[in-house]
């Protein structure tokens, strides 16, 4: 009778109540094997905002006394703790700017050439530098690999070094050209720099091909920005861009090598006869870039003799002669901290 009311009921009700039972059957086992229900997480209150306060200003005297690590630590706790979203924004902003101070401190990078002028012909030879200051070894990785696909792995980044050219080339009439290029070097295997190492990379310029129409001086700009998948500072991961410093070289125009031998001669000779010789004009930059000791305040009275009173044709060249290599020129100014992001594990 029971069974036939059963199969009156609807096929949904039925289901009901056979789980029902299931579950009644099994919450009357044994009471070791019956599975427990966890409780629910409990959630983590927010700190107050100055207990926030607080921690931030405890991480910047660290970073002030060069405890990055700690400076960090203490960045990440506010933020794990913190509840205003404005407090949050200002961590953030503490975080990017330790990481920048953090790079800058450790890594020293640089473009370096063994000369201050070059001939213009063959290879010139510049060194792309790394310095490690710091107690923890530096790994630039060459390559990023992402999984797609779940079985395919496909590259999706690689480290490379954008060097920038900027070429100036100075007519002696006074005018200037400007032209911009880049070249790229990619390392073929991971930078690593030990404690207090160097890494270098000889690379080459072929002088020959830049702007070989002309035969002026030309000043040869050289930048770099190392643009790694990932930089790893002992046990932190950074993903950043690092300026390298600049190196500035004069490119003289083929044919000039007599004039090494006795400069301040040569410019003399351009500075009496390219009043009515235009050839000798070309010459008093060239002169005036490689004089060196003694000859150099000779030369420089001489020019500003000419720029005042000299011939009208002379003095374009005389000024800037003056302003490239007698100017004071004012302090460098650092290039910008790079970005920094920080990858979280």
């Amino acid at each position: 009778m029971v069974e036939r009311a059963f199969h009156r009921l609807p096929v949904t009700l039925a289901s009901v109540l056979i789980l029902g039972v299931a579950s009644l059957l099994q919450g009357c086992g044994s009471g070791s094997g019956a599975t427990e229900v966890p409780p629910p997480a409990r959630k983590v209150r927010a700190d107050p905002p100055a207990l926030t306060r607080s921690r931030i200003g405890q991480a910047e005297s660290l970073m002030a006394h060069g405890d990055y690590r700690g400076a960090l630590e203490s960045l990440k706790l506010a933020l794990n703790r913190a509840g205003d979203p404005n407090l949050r924004h200002q961590i953030q902003e503490h975080r990017l700017r330790l990481k920048r101070r953090a790079i800058a401190q450790v890594l020293e990078s640089r473009v370096i050439s063994g000369v201050n002028w070059f001939i213009t012909g063959g290879a010139l030879h510049l060194d792309l530098e790394l310095l490690n200051h710091g107690s923890f070894p530096v790994t630039i990785s060459r390559s990023s690999y992402r999984k797609r696909l779940v079985v395919l792995r496909k590259e999706v980044g690689r480290t490379v070094f954008d060097l920038k050219f900027t070429v100036e080339e100075f007519d002696p009439r006074g005018t200037r050209m400007v032209e911009r290029f880049n070249r790229f070097w990619e390392p073929e295997e991971d930078i690593v720099i030990e404690p207090g190492g160097r890494w270098s990379h000889r690379y080459e310029v072929d002088t020959t091909t830049i702007r070989p129409h002309t035969a002026l001086l030309k000043r040869l700009r050289v930048e770099a920005l190392i643009r790694p998948v990932r930089i790893r500072v002992g046990e932190e991961d950074f993903f950043t861009a690092v300026p390298m410093q600049p190196v500035v070289v004069y490119l003289l125009p083929r044919g000039t090598q007599a004039m090494v031998s006795d400069p301040f001669k040569h410019l003399n000779l351009a500075l009496l006869r390219g009043g009515t010789e235009p050839r000798f004009l070309p010459h008093v930059l060239v002169a005036a870039c490689i004089l060196e000791g003694a000859d150099r305040e000779r030369g420089r009275k001489a020019l500003t003799r000419i720029a005042e009173e000299g011939p009208r044709v002379l003095r374009p060249s005389a000024m800037r002669a003056l302003d490239l290599f007698w100017k004071t020129e004012a302090e460098a100014k650092q290039p910008e901290a790079p970005t920094v992001i920080f990858k979280s594990r």
